[in-house]
């Protein structure tokens, strides 16, 4: 009896310090050595002290634990946590050391921790959810922060030297006062593309003191227009001007038109802190589609009062367009302003005068500050894009990406980069746009094709043959997709979407059952690795970009896994409506 007593209480307390052997056992052990102890169950606990604490046989059950501190606490391994993030034993073990060095903390919900002063070097939050986190004085040095959450997130005092920042989703709420940061990387470097990107520019310059939150700022402070198809400079300029006459009180002010590709616009604009940039960006493309819709005589007649202002607006962009590193450097505030009389800001366009400089943006940026010089315009060349762009509606690619916890980590984020690469280099890339969803649940699925109406649906992450696709389910927790229930839904929308494509293993299941709905739809027979999976995505949406049908695209797809050497070519498979 002895003997079997000491075994429990091995196995328990190798349970509660969170030995995976045992992890089954580890809630009804914790039961135990909590009872009778502090109740914190269902408490807002928001930025509440528990540094130096003694925790044991406290209960954090359904606890609110927003930017909750637990420096150096005591026997938290002996708490209660429910569902917070107490449950996982590495986020324990930070919280209460501070040091997350060279740790991987990708796709984890972290919303709300505290890490203050914490040593995060070298560590990789992917796809993390940081939103609400205290990071004051954190070192994030060299930290990989590629598409992770932020909003909300205060990073006062925190180093940030050496960051990957690509695609990190920051608000207008992510506090960045005092920020220690001599230089960042805009994109994470592949074995394809080695180039991160670093600002600045120049390998020997640096930020200085607080000029990190102003190179930043810009990027989640403006209203931003992005026209990716049959760009109408003069459309553009007479809708922006509307929009300013229309809603004085948001204050409107051009801070950059940005070319993007060969024949995409983007204007950045400064608003009032108040205003709604969602309204703002929605009454403006409502507008300027209706432009390009009018009749030459009906435009004219429109324009005619304000023909003056708008038409140094029209020719910065086009200017935009022709001189990819034309650099604005002042602004002169002379003549007539393209803002609304009511507005005490006037952003006034004046182009007799500046001077053009060559080579200064490589970014294709032109900031608003002071415009000028010599405008020509290839009218010629431009009528012919507009052309060529008209006769080709503009598809829309919607990537659905999925690993859930306790699933094998996959390469996804590598996948989705692949594939934004090609398009953007492709010979046709204004006739398709890229949109993605992340770490989905089954209603995300659904609202991302009411959302987005695309024509190709690309299925990134697990199959289980005929269990189903692996999804996630609200605690990121696998949960596995009917296939019938699938294909039903692919039914619905069979309308709109021309092809399928599930980078996933042992999805030939799906494929045939959603290929009676959908023209084409390409699954895998078996298993794919990683590399292969990214290969074949590499070539099918190179030959979409380059014009060629799915059935070629297929073929390519498969060839580039031939070529690499990879023994998997015959894996991807064709399913085509009968």
């Amino acid at each position: 009896m002895t003997v079997g007593v000491r075994n429990v209480g091995y196995i328990g307390w190798r349970a509660i310090k969170g030995d995976k052997k045992h992890t089954i056992i580890r809630n009804s052990a914790v039961a135990f050595a909590a009872f009778g102890g502090t109740s914190f169950r269902s408490a807002d606990l928001t930025d509440v002290n528990f540094s130096l604490a003694n925790l044991k046989n406290s209960d954090f059950r359904s606890a609110t634990l927003t930017r909750t501190c637990f420096q150096k606490v005591k026997k938290l391994d002996f708490v209660r946590p429910g569902n917070t993030y107490l449950k996982h034993t590495e986020l324990r073990q930070l919280i209460v050391t501070g040091n997350g060095q060279e740790k991987n903390f990708d796709r984890e919900d972290l919303r709300g921790i505290n890490l203050r002063g914490a040593n995060l070097v070298d560590s990789s939050f992917i796809g993390t959810d940081l939103s609400e986190a205290c990071l004051q004085d954190a070192n994030l040095s060299r930290a990989n922060l590629v598409q992770t959450q932020l909003d909300n997130t205060d990073f006062t005092g925190a180093t940030l030297t050496g960051a990957f920042i690509e695609d990190w989703n920051i608000t207008h709420e992510t506090n960045f006062r005092g920020v220690k940061c001599e230089y960042v990387y805009m994109r994470f470097p592949t074995k394809e593309n080695r180039n991160p990107l670093r600002k600045p520019d120049n390998n020997v310059e640096v930020f200085a003191d607080g000029e990190f939150g102003d190179f930043i700022q810009p990027i989640f402070d403006t209203l931003d227009l992005y026209h990716n198809q049959d760009v109408d400079p003069r459309a553009i300029a007479t809708a922006f001007k509307e929009l300013a006459e229309n809603n004085p009180n948001s204050e409107l002010e051009i801070v950059a038109i940005e070319r993007r590709g060969e024949d995409k616009i983007l204007i950045r604009a400064k608003t009032a802190t108040t205003a709604n940039k969602s309204e703002l960006s929605k009454e403006y493309f409502i507008n300027y589609n209706q432009l390009k819709s009018l009749a030459e005589k009906d435009f004219k007649a429109l324009i005619t009062e304000k023909e003056s202002q708008i038409s140094r607006l029209e020719n910065m962009i086009k200017t935009a367009f022709e001189r990819p590193s034309f650099y604005i450097e002042t602004y002169s505030n002379q003549g007539d302003s393209i803002m609304p009389e009511a507005s005490k800001k006037e952003s006034n366009f004046d182009l007799n005068g500046a001077q053009l400089g060559g080579g200064l943006v490589n970014a294709d940026t032109v900031n608003a500050e002071k415009i000028g010089g010599n405008i020509t315009n290839n009218a010629q060349e431009q009528k012919q894009n507009e052309t060529e762009a008209n006769n080709s509606a503009v598809k829309t690619i919607l990537i659905l990406a999925s690993n859930p916890k306790n699933t094998p980590q996959l390469r996804l984020d590598e996948e989705v980069r692949e594939i934004d690469a090609g398009l953007q280099r492709a010979k046709k890339r204004e006739l398709f746009d890229l949109k993605q969803r992340w770490a989905i649940r089954v209603q995300d699925v659904y609202q991302a094709l009411l959302d987005f109406k695309p024509k190709i649906v690309h299925f990134s992450g697990h199959g289980s043959g005929d269990d189903g696709l692996a999804l996630e389910d609200e605690a990121s927790k696998l949960k596995l997709v009917d296939t019938e229930a699938l294909a039903t839904l692919f039914e619905l929308f069979s309308t709109t979407v021309e092809c399928v494509v599930l980078n996933a293993c042992y999805s030939e299941a799906q494929a045939i059952v959603i290929a009676k709905y959908i023209p084409y739809v390409i699954g895998m027979n078996q298993a794919i690795g990683d590399e292969a999976a990214i290969k074949f995505a590499i070539g099918f949406y190179n030959a979409l970009g380059a014009g060629e049908s799915v059935e070629f695209a297929y073929k390519l797809g498969c060839n580039v896994i031939q070529l690499d050497g990879i023994p998997e070519h015959l894996t991807p498979v064709l399913k085509k409506k009968s």
